[in-house]
């Protein structure tokens, strides 16, 4: 069978590698693909830049909140049932689960003072949560044989100037529940003091907001000897957290409900969301710009070959194949100039991804490099951003200058 010949894209692919007229439009021509080249590709390592970001929050959160959370419908607690724990753990997805208790506190250290939330947490919480690989200071320990200890965030640590392995112990103040005198203020407070074992750093906010302490210390702290303000479970790798929620939902007593962790944290997660539409679209509008210069490039073509464009109309083109060959003569300046820009941007981020040759130069940061993760679905975006931007700004170039 005979093969159908585009005689427009032939016909644009000579205007292409022929001579210009001018040299000046040889110029032009090879600043446009410059001009689409540089944004598509920087483009491309934006958003592998904010991929590699978004992975390290979205890895620290995952870090300190487990995959399942079972936590009271209404109200601060509910009670610490082992029997339930047992027939969650029972599940061949789940790893290991443990039983927080959260309560906010002030915290005083020698002269020095802070609010935090206070985290009971049991002997089960290391299999939970990998703690031990967070601890810049001391050790991992919630009681000693001088007694009860705690292991402080980085954050709060610095405000109350206190190392891990210290002496002086950290005093808690809570308010307690249902008991208050006019006459002794101070019996309205229940208080506890921890020595300070270790200190750990994950993220800012979990920093500069948690102490952890033993579970029984907590609850006696927050007279809630009985409670617990969530079980937090850990899925194996792999596993879909929510199926998972939907098996667990149906082990669970009225008023006891199951989250995930995205749901736990939604605002956090869409805020991410957020900022990486704004990452797309502000490369968009670099795009749009960058079309300018094609569109200027393609009027001075179009100009140059006027009397090209005389002959064909003479051999009998008309008006809608002249538009289909200068439009597909821009398409090509666009996409020669989109597929260096890509194969760079994409060498660039893969380059970072595997050896990290850009480093951060701050010592204070989580990571020293600069973190790139290379998403297929990502290029995919700039692909077809690019290909929207490009083809819009060539049509409505050709039809404005081409007529009749």
């Amino acid at each position: 069978m005979a093969r159908t010949i585009d005689t427009a894209r032939l016909i644009a692919r000579r205007f292409l590698r022929s001579p210009k007229s001018h040299s000046i439009i040889n110029v032009m021509s090879w600043v446009s693909v410059v001009a689409v080249g540089v944004p598509v590709a920087a483009m491309v390592i934006l958003m592998s830049v904010f991929n590699g970001f978004d992975a390290i929050v979205r890895g620290m959160h995952s870090d300190f909140e487990p995959e399942i959370t079972v936590m009271p419908e209404r109200g601060a607690t509910m009670n610490l049932d082992k029997e339930l724990q047992q027939r969650i753990n029972g599940s061949s997805e789940v790893v290991a689960s443990t039983w927080v208790l959260d309560g906010q506190a002030l915290l005083s250290y020698r002269d020095r003072q802070a609010t935090a939330t206070v985290r009971g947490v049991d002997e089960e919480f290391e299999s939970v949560v990998p703690i031990g690989n967070m601890i810049t200071g001391g050790r991992y320990a919630l009681n000693n044989a001088m007694g009860d200890c705690a292991v402080v965030g980085q954050g709060l640590a610095y405000e109350l100037k206190l190392r891990g392995g210290g002496e002086d112990s950290v005093e808690m103040y809570v308010p307690s529940r249902g008991r208050y005198s006019k006459l002794m203020p101070t019996s309205g407070v229940n208080i506890a003091g921890a020595q300070p074992a270790g200190i750990f750093a994950l993220d800012a906010e979990t920093d500069s907001q948690y102490i952890l302490v033993g579970l029984s210390q907590a609850q006696a702290l927050m007279d809630y000897p009985e409670g617990a303000s969530a079980l937090k479970v850990r899925l194996a790798e792999g596993a879909d957290s929510r199926k998972v929620k939907q098996a667990i939902a149906e082990l669970l007593p009225e008023g006891v409900v199951v989250r995930t962790r995205e749901e736990l944290s939604s605002a956090m997660y869409k805020v991410l969301d957020y900022e990486k539409l704004a990452v797309l679209l502000i490369g968009v509008m670099i795009l749009v710009v960058a079309s300018f210069s094609v569109v200027g490039t393609l009027t001075m073509l179009i100009i140059d070959k006027q009397e090209s464009i005389a002959t064909l109309r003479a051999l009998g083109a008309d008006t809608s194949m002249i538009r289909r060959i200068f439009t597909h003569q821009g398409m090509s300046i666009c996409m020669l100039g989109a597929a260096a820009g890509f194969v760079l941007g994409l060498a660039v981020s893969l380059a970072q991804q595997h050896f990290g040759f850009i480093r951060i130069p701050a010592d204070s940061f989580l990571v020293d490099v600069y973190p790139v993760r290379v998403v297929a679905a990502d290029l995919l975006v700039v692909v077809a951003a690019f290909t929207a931007v490009s083809w819009i700004a060539t049509r409505a170039t050709v039809a404005g200058r081409i007529k009749y």
